[in-house]
């Protein structure tokens, strides 16, 4: 393991760990418990189907700066996140923060409580924040023929060493792994069956997160704004990086005190995306302004999650009744996005709080 060291924070390693939940329901339930320990404001916006996204309210109202923190919008990668949330309020009901903070708590209750990324329709939330999805569907050929690696029934038997070698050859003719990132792991919007589809419409869960956030956005205050979602599974394992959104008036480096990369660009961290949520509500809520990044803690090597993706997509379209396939599909997924390892979530809770505090404390004393 390479998790890096951090030093001591005012928890201990116990502390975070037990700010970890293994079950959808617990960890609702335990951040209700600590709003009314603490007295703090508890929204629920509900969502069509009869989940909620809750949001949490620490902090001055009147304070112009607004940080917002994100979790699980992959809902398997909201048990970590969550535990992040959790960590900050046990903190602050010590330490109130100088500014108002927000949390918006498991954007994707579906996702979290199947162990998987997307929602029940299979659509992945970071890749459904857009204006028009009709246009993105239109592709050629050899994009299918990708689409078609996944969403096969038949190539959805194979086992991975069978399937890896067959699906990079296909890859190969078919444009090559940049065509692979741009067409479907960027978002696709033709293969429903298949992983990252980012729907035809604006998702159910996406609705109240736009109401949420607005809401928390006031008339005036992008300019004093820091989205930050918390992700898990991109990049060397216990390696923690930040993703940026396009332009802001803060300055991502200023605040965070590391180098930003542009993610989702040509030359970012990960690939061109579409539809991703922090983009997508800066443009939605004409919030150009806001500093949004996604904070992301790797798990190892990017095949290792692409198969893990795989074997829960083959699960959930064409095993549905295998309960046998979906556990196994869900150890998969958690050892890919939320390691029962104590280095590594001690790691993730603690780099995560070291940038919300930076953030905190440059909107609070207005050095941003």
């Amino acid at each position: 393991m390479n998790v890096v060291s951090l030093p001591p924070a005012d928890l201990s390693d116990q502390d975070i760990l037990d700010c970890y939940d293994d079950r959808f329901e617990d960890t609702r339930r335990r951040l209700r418990d600590l709003c009314a320990a603490q007295g703090l404001r508890w929204s629920e916006f509900p969502i069509a189907g009869g989940d909620s996204l809750c949001r949490v309210d620490i902090g001055p109202g009147e304070a112009t700066g607004r940080l917002i923190v994100l979790s699980g919008v992959h809902g398997i990668e909201g048990f970590c996140g969550s535990a992040v949330q959790i960590a900050l309020l046990r903190r602050f009901a010590a330490r109130p923060p100088g500014t108002r903070v927000i949390l918006l708590h498991m954007v994707n209750p579906a996702g979290a409580r199947a162990g998987r990324r997307t929602n029940r329709d299979n659509v992945d939330l970071n890749r459904n924040l857009l204006f028009d999805h009709a246009a993105l569907a239109r592709v050629d050929g050899r994009a299918r023929t990708i689409g078609r690696l996944f969403s096969s029934p038949v190539l959805s038997r194979l086992p991975d060493p069978v399937w890896v070698p067959l699906a990079l050859a296909r890859a190969m003719v078919s444009g090559g792994l940049a065509t692979v990132r741009k067409t479907l792991a960027g978002g696709q919007f033709f293969a429903p069956g298949a992983p990252f589809f980012g729907g035809r419409a604006l998702a159910p869960e996406l609705a109240p997160l736009l109401t949420a956030v607005g809401d928390a956005v006031g008339a005036g205050t992008a300019s004093r704004t820091i989205l930050f979602d918390l992700h898990s599974g991109v990049g060397r394992y216990g390696a923690a990086s930040l993703l940026g959104h396009g332009e802001s008036a803060l300055s991502p480096r200023t605040i965070f005190g590391v180098p930003v990369a542009d993610g989702h660009g040509p030359k970012g961290v990960g690939f061109p995306a579409r539809g991703e949520v922090i983009g997508g509500l800066k443009a939605r809520l004409d919030a150009t302004e806001a500093c949004g990044v996604t904070f992301e803690f790797g798990t190892g090597p990017a095949l290792g999650t692409l198969l893990a993706i795989r074997a829960s997509n083959s699960a959930h379209a064409h095993f549905p009744a295998s309960r046998r396939r979906e556990q196994a599909a869900r150890a998969r997924m958690t050892r890919a996005f939320c390691p029962d390892d104590p280095a590594w979530r001690i790691g993730y809770v603690r780099r995560a709080l070291h940038f919300l505090d930076r953030a905190i404390h440059c909107l609070a004393n207005g050095e941003a």
